[in-house]
């Protein structure tokens, strides 16, 4: 699935390898619409397997308020999609095809609910639903590239993030605060099994806006693979929603919520990036939700709040999973392929905290 949509969806001029998005054969409305319209397309993948298996109350009602709507709008900018993915003179092309028959799939799917049987009465507090359901979807549907690609490098003048005195870098640090807080508002009102479908909706968002940029070539190298915890973390935490994993999750609980706070405190990519850089998005993305949403799937109830014999266990898996990137950065070093993880082999981590800490070690 991951392969499918890296070549379908990712191999395409609007996911431009960080060229200037002003390079690029496409008018501003082109490369605004092609963007939002890609980005609506993968939220529209993910709510059909969401509101297919997981939503039990709302599942109708996302479909035909908030999907079909959605697939009319990738419907009437499909033309401008198709030609910002593979180019103003190549419509002919089979992948051109693959999106349609994707695109009429989904339309099926969609505008079929005003066939099913099932009175659905819109009122005052539907509101609410629409809310709770459009607002997930929207915010995480959006890719690492969009910022750049409808902003440009930067606005009002923010600076790259990269120093926790920066005002960019506070903004990030209070919405790693403020989201979990919109979501937990608009989720609670919702039953318990549609708060779990609408978490895995901002799970599975984000992991596709994690592999803008991590794309699926990582794993063809060992030395690329996503073995920093934040970063596996976009990948389990799809599955303790999709699979009821208590070892899983109270792992992620323990381990990342305190891991991906101290990457948000410092962060790893270059000081020399635009704040919109693809780049610098990734890594937001990933470890915002890394650091809050362990803890908003057990504030929404889906996992009971963890037993003191958890924190035990975690901590077990935390050390012989350190133990073993231990090794694999011995070895694939040793080999000829120098790698980082956990920051074992660098003085990155003492460089951060200052001084003081680059002299004890």
């Amino acid at each position: 699935t991951l392969k499918y949509y890296d070549y379908l969806h990712l191999d395409s001029l609007l996911v431009c390898n960080r060229v200037d998005a002003s390079l690029l054969p496409l008018n501003r409305f082109e490369r605004v619409m092609g963007t939002l319209t890609n980005d609506l397309w993968t939220g529209l993948v993910v709510l059909s397997l969401v509101s297919a298996f997981y939503l039990k109350e709302t599942s109708l009602f996302a479909r035909r308020y908030i999907g079909a709507p959605m697939a009319l709008l990738a419907n009437l900018f499909f033309p401008i999609l198709v030609k910002a993915i593979v180019g103003p003179s190549d419509f002919l092309n089979y992948r051109v095809f693959l999106m349609g028959i994707e695109l009429g799939i989904l339309d099926f799917y969609y505008f079929h609910s005003y066939l099913e049987e099932g009175k659905i009465s819109f009122h005052k507090r539907s509101w609410i639903k629409v809310i709770a359901i459009a607002l997930p979807f929207l915010i995480t549907s959006m890719s690492a590239f969009t910022p750049s690609l409808l902003l440009g490098p930067t606005v009002l003048g923010l600076t790259n993030p990269h120093e926790p005195s920066d005002l960019t870098h506070r903004i990030f640090i209070y919405l790693s605060f403020l989201l979990p807080i919109l979501y937990f508002s608009i989720l609670y009102p919702l039953s318990k099994s549609d708060r779990r479908g609408m978490l895995l909706q901002i799970s599975l968002g984000t992991l596709f806006g994690y592999i803008s940029v991590n794309r699926f070539d990582i794993w063809t190298h060992f030395s690329s693979w996503p073995m920093h915890l934040c970063n596996t973390a976009m990948y389990t935490m799809p599955l303790t929603l999709l699979f009821l994993s208590y070892g899983l999750y109270y792992f992620t609980f323990f381990i990342n919520v305190l891991g991906a706070f101290l990457a948000l405190m410092m962060p790893n990519f270059s000081e020399y990036l635009y704040v919109f850089s693809p780049s610098v998005m990734e890594f937001y993305i990933n470890h915002l939700h890394a650091f809050f949403m362990p803890v908003l799937i057990m504030l929404l109830g889906v996992y009971k709040r963890p037993k003191m014999k958890y924190f035990v266990y975690s901590q077990i898996g935390f050390l012989l999973y350190f133990i073993l990137v231990m090794f694999i950065n011995v070895d694939l070093t040793a080999h000829g392929d120098p790698t980082d993880f956990f920051f074992i082999n660098s003085d990155f981590v003492a460089k951060k905290l200052g001084n003081w800490a680059e002299d004890l070690f």
